[in-house]
């Protein structure tokens, strides 16, 4: 956590408004068409972890001169994978909303999978999030989200409100920065998750739809190889918890929309186990059509996380609509 708290140092926050100012210098900085919204992106660097990873985010500039809210879309892909263009299409429909759209990268678990990251971290091969033979508090991938919200409340032409969306370990990763953090530095001002990871210890090993048999099983790999500890011992569960979001002991939501499908791979305590959180943590959390400050929705269908983006959930409304309301609800 020490290069975090040294982000949130004032001379530091100048270096960093001038890495992303400047795309790099070794090719990644290439414009590119996006697409169907014919607006460019622009890949840049906006950090460097400890161990020497090279954070990037791909840049969805909107038309126009701005000020505009930022948006930070967190990847999904079980903690272990997924990359820049994993939100292509989010990104060019928050793009084309009128949001500076940032979507970043974030180490990995196992190690050695994004540019510069150490094939292992700490001695180990295996997930980077916590375990046993590691201090508890060090999460690399909720840090690097942290590094990444510093970061782009520096860029220029932006109106200082940074939002996120996220989806499967993404939501994860995005309620935890919307819970917890420093208002104004690398706390998240909403977020937006899609069939969001939010507590880790909630197994439901007899989980299964159609489409995922061994859902519940794979939840609980996935959770396990993030956190590093084996997958069938009930003593991981310190560890599993100080990595879940719904587990935090101190937190202060910022307002939050939880999205999830009836048949998601994702575990449908998942989202219950959130919703909860926050209503004892005093919020009143409404069921979407209802808007409110923190809502939920459960749509109809087997998808997950960004592949139900663009499904229809009401006349003329489709999840990426319903998102879009809410960012323009919070974005100052």
């Amino acid at each position: 956590m020490n290069y975090m708290k040294s982000l949130l140092n004032n001379s530091l926050l100048k270096t960093a408004l001038l890495l992303v100012s400047l795309t790099l210098s070794i090719g990644s900085s290439k414009i590119v068409q996006a697409g169907r919204n014919n607006l460019p992106f622009v890949v840049e660097q906006y950090g460097t972890a400890p161990d020497g990873s090279i954070l990037q985010w791909a840049r969805y500039t909107p038309a126009g001169r701005g000020p505009w809210p930022v948006v930070i879309l967190v990847h999904g892909g079980g903690f272990r994978g997924g990359g820049l263009s994993s939100n292509d299409v989010a990104a060019q429909d928050l793009q084309a909303a009128g949001f500076l759209a940032l979507s970043i990268t974030y180490r990995l678990a196992p190690p050695g999978l994004i540019p510069g990251q150490p094939r292992t971290f700490n001695g180990r091969t295996t997930g980077i999030a916590a375990g046993p033979t590691a201090d508890p508090t060090i999460h690399d991938q909720i840090d690097d989200v942290r590094a990444a919200i510093v970061a782009a409340r520096t860029i220029r032409r932006s109106n200082g409100k940074v939002l996120g969306v996220g989806g499967s370990a993404g939501g994860s990763h995005v309620a935890f920065a919307c819970l917890t953090g420093t208002p104004g530095a690398d706390k998240l001002d909403a977020a937006v998750g899609l069939s969001g990871a939010y507590q880790f210890d909630d197994f439901e090993d007899d989980y299964q739809t159609p489409a995922k048999p061994n859902a519940g099983l794979g939840f609980r790999a996935n959770v396990t190889n993030y956190c590093n500890v084996p997958d069938m011992n009930p003593s991981n569960t310190p560890a599993l918890q100080s990595a879940s979001p719904a587990s935090q002991s101190s937190i202060d939501p910022n307002p939050m929309f939880l999205i999830a499908s009836q048949q998601d791979p994702m575990p449908p305590h998942q989202i219950t186990d959130m919703v909860e959180v926050l209503r004892v943590a005093g919020k009143t959390v409404t069921n979407w059509p209802e808007t409110s400050d923190f809502q939920f929705v459960v749509i109809s269908g087997d998808l997950h996380e960004f592949a139900y983006w663009t499904q229809v959930i009401a006349p003329n409304t489709e999840v990426k609509d319903a998102v879009i309301a809410f960012l323009n609800a919070h974005k100052g």
